[in-house]
């Protein structure tokens, strides 16, 4: 036996009988004699995870296997230290490294899957979770706590939008453990995308009794209170979050919208740039990482600057308002946009040029998303450029095509739409087309602006004879906004074209869902972006049938009695 076998035997007995001190005093002796002795230094490394310890256990486990440990047992050790630092992708390399010393062995392949959940690889964890009852042979073969085998399954599934899968596996974890508040956190987000929301919040809630610094609990439960429209109290969640975790992008773009809602653009602004760490934002544009970005404290005087829409075609109709605004600093303004809608934006004062197609780095000085144009331009409710007057205008050889088109004006022009595109993410902003027949008034004539046609909708688009559709006719928004100009009045859902409508400066009534979008604010009846604009909204039990009827009494108020004049007349 070596110098320090006896050592390390007789610390292996006392680690056995859980004497952790006399264990670690015994390690530690046998490394005086033998810096590198692997088993001491492994060993040492599971007591630090048996104390908690595991920077400490994953600091002796690598210099272990450093050393000549190569057993599964301890790439197995490193990966559960690491696992409970959340350093999901190291972990996932140590428990790989175990599999293929150790092929199919449940509480590994339980482990992977665990890491594969956390690093969004969902489906690839689901299987491998599934793959590690089948070697067990039942879950209770698989030396693995069952209640994170179900919240693991749990939560893939709700990714997956698997929503009552997830729920089933929720409920079976809280019956084996009721205290690990993830699970309560996860259920609750479950809850919320079944729209059971009120339930959510008492979910997020029981998470935060057990754990109140359980983060993913107070930003989920900032953005149910916005849907609930419990404003205030949604950016004290998202705050809150900040606190335990400063940086954090999904809670600084709750926080954000919230500000913007509450129309605290001082607050709001700054917090808004944090959309650009979110996950979904990383392929926003091949500018995005760009060096040149402009932050509005470098000259432009007689610079090329490239403005890039970076998010949907409402939000570049909103936004590119300020490219007039960079012009004046000096620059020759190149706006970076979707096809659609280069014609109608290169008429915007100040606009050298549009152009779907990437620019190249010697062709340009500086590039500047135009969404981070508000933060430069220090934009208040008070300043928005361009909120009374028109920046969009219409091409005059297609309005008088569209004039021909739809013949002679016997009635006031009402255009409709009444969904938003098929990529829209925005909750409940669309409405079946069936549900419009309250609007519908024979003193007036309604023109669908609406270019897709859901599925769904096309039997009541065919029910509905008395509006008119052009869908397949319309080839671009500047299509659309010389169609929109041979309105009297347009009345939208929040999709692009009520923006479009809206910087046409053509009168526009807006139908918002009961949480709507950051933009429109809350509680008001008027936009600070489009002074032409009115805004219904939903309430929070009530269906669209109201919201529509309202607006039809206005368009009478406001156009019938006009036209029965001209008429007598």
């Amino acid at each position: 036996m070596t110098d320090f076998g006896a050592t390390l035997l007789e610390a292996v007995r006392h680690h056995q009988a859980g004497n952790l001190e006399a264990a670690k005093d015994g390690y530690r002796q046998v490394l005086e004699i033998s810096s590198s002795q692997a088993d001491a230094l492994h060993l040492l490394g599971v007591i630090a995870i048996q104390e908690a310890d595991n920077d400490s256990a994953v600091d002796f486990i690598r210099q272990a296997i450093d050393a000549g440990v190569n057993l599964a047992e301890a790439h197995l050790n490193l990966g559960t230290a690491l696992k409970r630092l959340s350093r999901f992708a190291e972990a996932l390399e140590a428990f790989d490294a175990a599999n293929r010393l150790k092929p199919d062995f449940p509480i590994i392949v339980c482990n992977r899957a665990h890491c594969l959940v956390n690093l969004r690889r969902y489906q690839e964890g689901l299987v491998e979770l599934d793959r590690a009852v089948g070697i067990a042979g039942s879950i209770e073969g698989l030396d693995y706590d069952p209640a994170a085998f179900h919240s693991d399954r749990g939560h893939a599934m709700q990714e997956l939008g698997r929503h009552d899968e997830a729920l089933v596996e929720f409920d079976t974890a809280i019956s084996l453990n009721d205290e690990l508040p993830e699970v309560w956190s996860n259920r609750g987000s479950a809850l919320s995308e079944l729209g059971q929301l009120s339930l959510a919040i008492e979910n997020f809630d029981k998470a935060i009794s057990i754990n109140p610094r359980q983060v993913l609990a107070h930003y989920n439960k900032g953005a149910v209170l916005a849907d609930l429209g419990r404003n205030r109290e949604s950016i004290e969640s998202h705050e809150r979050a900040l606190e335990l975790v400063p940086g954090l992008p999904t809670a600084a773009f709750g926080a954000a919208l919230g500000y913007l809602r509450d129309g605290d653009y001082a607050r709001g602004w700054p917090l808004y740039e944090s959309r650009f760490d979110l996950n979904e934002m990383q392929t926003a544009s091949p500018y995005l990482r760009h060096p040149r970005r402009w932050n509005g404290t470098e000259s432009l005087v007689g610079k090329r600057i490239v403005l890039w829409a970076e998010q949907g075609l409402g939000d570049t109709i909103q936004f590119c308002r300020y490219a007039t605004l960079v012009a004046k600093q000096g620059a020759r303004v190149l706006l970076f946009l979707p096809e659609s809608l280069r014609e109608i934006c290169s008429g915007i004062e100040g606009v050298a040029g549009t152009t779907s197609i990437i620019v190249q780095d010697y062709d340009f000085d500086f590039h500047c998303p135009l969404m981070s144009l508000p933060t430069i331009f220090g934009t208040t409710l008070e300043s928005i450029p361009f909120n009374e007057k028109p920046y969009l205008f219409t091409d005059q050889a297609k309005f008088e095509r569209w004039q021909v088109r739809l013949g002679p004006r016997l009635k006031p022009r009402v255009g409709i739409v009444w969904s938003g595109g098929s990529a829209s993410k925005i909750k409940g902003r669309s409405i079946p087309l069936s549900e419009f027949h309250v609007l519908l008034d024979r003193d007036l004539e309604f023109i669908s602006l609406q270019k897709e046609v859901r599925a769904s909708d096309r039997i009541a688009l065919d029910v509905l004879s008395e509006i008119k559709h052009f869908g397949d006719e319309q080839k671009d928004f500047d299509d659309a906004a010389a169609l929109i100009e041979n309105m009297d009045v347009v009345v939208s859902v929040d999709t692009s074209l009520a923006h479009l409508a809206g910087a046409l400066g053509k009168e526009v009534h807006v139908l918002l869902p009961f949480a709507a979008d950051w933009r429109w604010l809350q509680d008001t009846d008027r936009s600070p972006w489009y002074a032409s604009a009115r805004l219904y909204r939903r309430a929070a039990d009530g269906s669209w049938d109201s919201v529509l009827r309202q607006v039809r009494q206005q368009l009478v108020a406001r156009f019938v009695p006009v036209m029965r004049m001209k008429k007598r007349w």
